[in-house]
């Protein structure tokens, strides 16, 4: 490979890693990050190694493989759960472009026309298709706790079946000096014939703690998982979800945690 395009390879993987953070506090953040750091990076690269009036392709390709290389093994890993966020990486994209045609045209009314449209696609477009998929998730998670709910009925059944009371938690708007941590509870009920074992209890990313949830419910009981939101981490739109794997039939189950934390 060309040292060139291996610099702006690698930069594209380095800036990855150096903003990947954002996504953890708010996919709108991440989106305004990540598409201005792109847009600056891939601008400053064709500079250093583009030939004037070119668009510098090879090397803008350079850098969103470098990009592309980190995070797809994250979608697929996360996925669906990181499908909502996929319109941050396509606004990143366009900028990688928007700096290759801003490098070759050099006019101020480009430049304009670029940051115009870098911000319709982090605000109007983010929102809508942000909304879009959650909706859509969210109906999708509703049709299989349905399902899940007529096969625990079933009197032959000889397992525990772990049921949720209500998966979704909606704490609404919050400011993070007013509240430093909100209390979530979600409560577990075995509606199966066997005793229910918690194995392993995990978050989406980071800002939610589950430091109390019960680790066996008989048949019949009902318990409480407490998760903990910490607000001084977090700024936006808040969206995570809990993963609670058991031994019941159904032995993955998704809690979600919904809200908007202001400064």
């Amino acid at each position: 490979m060309n040292k060139k395009l291996a610099i702006c390879f690698i930069s594209g993987m380095l800036l990855y890693l150096l903003t990947f953070w954002t996504s953890g506090i708010s996919v709108f953040l991440a989106g305004w990050v990540q598409s201005l750091a792109f847009f600056a990076l891939t601008y400053f690269l064709l500079m250093k190694f583009a030939e004037p009036k070119s668009y510098g392709t090879s090397y803008a390709v350079a850098v969103v493989l470098g990009r592309l290389l980190l995070e797809i093994p994250i979608r697929i890993y996360e996925f669906p759960e990181t499908l909502y966020s996929v319109v941050v990486t396509i606004t990143v994209l366009f900028a990688v472009v928007l700096a290759a045609v801003n490098f070759s045209e050099k006019r101020v009314s480009v430049f304009v026309l670029s940051a115009v449209f870098i911000a319709l696609m982090n605000t109007i477009v983010h929102s809508e298709f942000y909304h879009t998929m959650r909706r859509d998730y969210d109906y999708q998670l509703k049709m299989s706790r349905k399902s899940r709910v007529i096969l625990a009925k079933d009197p032959t059944a000889t397992t525990g079946h772990l049921e949720i009371e209500d998966n979704k938690f909606e704490f609404g708007f919050v400011r993070k000096d007013e509240q430093k941590t909100i209390r979530c509870p979600f409560v577990l009920i075995n509606t199966g014939s066997k005793p229910v074992v918690i194995q392993k209890v995990d978050v989406s990313c980071g800002g939610i703690t589950v430091t109390d949830y019960p680790k066996v419910i008989a048949p019949g009981e009902s318990k409480t998982l407490y998760a903990d939101v910490h607000t001084e981490s977090q700024s936006g739109f808040f969206n995570k979800v809990i993963y609670i794997k058991s031994n019941a039939d159904n032995n993955l189950e998704i809690l979600q945690i919904k809200g908007e934390i202001q400064e």
